[in-house]
């Protein structure tokens, strides 16, 4: 059942991941080429490791995680945080929460009732209609959420992945690269960033690579860190491990 699910992406589904012991799962090729290249950058060896960066070309996580799930091979997420206005109503929803607790749903139970409990009433209160006045009981269930899915290795980003990038400590570094005139506004820099993500993304790496270091205790770096702690917590650790 697991591999029917996945229909027309059994053919580019790499067949790495099928050998894995962990896999991140990510939205499309600029992340899995960020991940990637920021792994060696923090010495974090992901074929040593038995780990597999994959991106899913969307936001499809379920169906790569339920043939994860069949074939018992741990995984993460890491995807961004949209808000989405929805069809035919002045609403806006948190896509990217809801895309987690989706993630979350597919292969998880809780814990105990009362995150059962908690995860129903703020479940309620993912959507507003003015971004100006934003009510508590939203704001509230999105802080709830984002802390509840890490414990399932279900990251969601604060906006995505170049914003995030923006904001941390690569902002000179994104600076200097992408306006080197300092004539861009940092919204102007994040959509520089956006257009032509993959292409964009590779350029960057190729030129920057070695300041990647900088992201060792950031966020966007979790994934990776979390991914090696838990295979060494396995199969326990070595020498050429840091």
């Amino acid at each position: 059942d697991g591999f029917e699910g996945l229909g027309y992406r059994m053919s580019v589904l790499p067949a790495e991941a099928f050998f894995a012991d962990y896999v991140i799962l990510v939205e499309g090729p600029s992340e899995e080429m960020l991940y990637r290249t920021l792994a060696s950058q923090l010495k974090i060896d992901l074929d040593r490791l038995n780990i597999s960066v994959l991106c899913v070309n969307g936001v499809d996580f379920v169906t790569y995680i339920k043939i994860l799930e069949a074939m018992e091979i741990r995984w993460s997420v890491r995807t961004d945080n949209d808000e989405i206005a929805v069809p035919r109503t002045n609403q806006i929803r948190y896509a990217g929460i809801e895309r987690g607790i989706d993630c979350f749903l597919a292969s998880n139970e809780f814990d105990d009732d009362e995150d059962e409990r908690l995860f129903n009433e703020h479940r309620k209160h993912l959507r507003y209609t003015d971004k100006n006045n934003i009510p508590q009981e939203v704001t509230d269930a999105v802080a709830w959420f984002k802390k509840f899915l890490d414990r399932y290795y279900i990251e969601i980003a604060d906006v995505d992945l170049e914003t995030d990038l923006y904001k941390s400590c690569l902002h000179d570094t994104l600076n200097e690269y992408y306006d080197p005139d300092n004539k861009m506004k940092g919204e102007d820099v994040v959509e520089a960033m956006k257009k032509h993500k993959a292409i964009n993304m590779y350029q960057f790496l190729k030129a920057k690579k070695d300041k990647l270091y900088l992201l060792k205790n950031d966020k966007i770096a979790t994934p990776l860190v979390d991914a090696r702690n838990v295979i060494e917590d396995l199969y326990g650790s070595d020498s050429d491990s840091e």
